[in-house]
């Protein structure tokens, strides 16, 4: 019950902010919703920001087409008391990676690319890679990486740097062709590595 109520409210604060100004305002009545049920999620929220489950959220529910419910509460931080604000960006980190994996299906349906394309087709600066954790005992990389690869966590690709320095590239091209020239920490299609790979994809 409560990993559901997570979802839901996770899929509530992950709904983008222009879709959610577009929609107009209606009473919870008037599109078949209860305003004192409504008022649970408030305060469910609230006591977990009492008890310092989390720091802040930002909920929002619609129906019809009509928001009956968008409400901040909280801060944007443990360590941060800035209030939340109902249009607070949020990083959502690994929630990305199923967005990636469905957008690259996308492009697999549409024929653009396949699984077993080696990723260098598509990204050139894939094309050499070296393996090994030691840069002064690098070798170069006996397989290919492959699409599949990617989609599955055994691309060998994996970045040291911290989530703000790569945050403090100007966009993912430039980020690529620095993140090429990191070793691989396995060879391509040998061992499960989680994280990187579906930035690369």
């Amino acid at each position: 019950m409560f990993t559901s109520r997570i979802v839901t409210l996770l899929i509530w604060v992950g709904l983008p902010l222009a879709a959610a100004t577009d929609l107009k305002l209606a009473a919870p009545e008037a599109v078949g919703m209860s305003s004192e049920r409504l008022e649970r999620i408030d305060a469910w929220v609230d006591r977990m920001v009492e008890s310092k489950s989390a720091a802040g959220f930002v909920t929002l529910v619609a129906r019809r087409g009509r928001v009956v419910h968008h409400r901040a509460t909280g801060t944007l931080g443990m360590e941060n008391s800035d209030p939340m604000r109902r249009d607070s960006i949020f990083d959502i980190a690994s929630m990305t990676k199923p967005l990636t994996a469905v957008a690259a299906l996308m492009l697999y349906e549409e024929g653009r690319i396949a699984l077993g394309d080696p990723v260098a087709r598509h990204l050139p600066e894939f094309a050499s890679p070296t393996v090994g954790e030691d840069p002064a005992a690098l070798s170069p990389a006996e397989r290919s990486m492959l699409v599949r690869h990617l989609f599955t966590h055994t691309s060998g690709v994996r970045d040291p740097r911290g989530r703000a320095e790569t945050y403090a590239f100007p966009n993912m091209s430039v980020y690529m062709k620095e993140f090429a020239k990191l070793p691989l920490q396995a060879e391509p299609g040998s061992k499960w590595i989680y994280g990187d790979s579906l930035d690369v994809l």
